[in-house]
């Protein structure tokens, strides 16, 4: 049951890892930024 836990606590911290999410971010910005340059 521990590892259970474990897991889901490590599940819920990758989804609201903020360094994740600002990366994520980042990567759709410069990809809009790129799309915005060509046209």
């Amino acid at each position: 049951k521990g590892e259970t836990l474990r897991y889901a606590l490590s599940k819920a911290f990758d989804i609201w890892n903020p360094g994740n999410y600002l990366y994520d971010v980042l990567s759709i910005l410069k990809r809009i930024a790129a799309v915005t340059a060509k046209s």
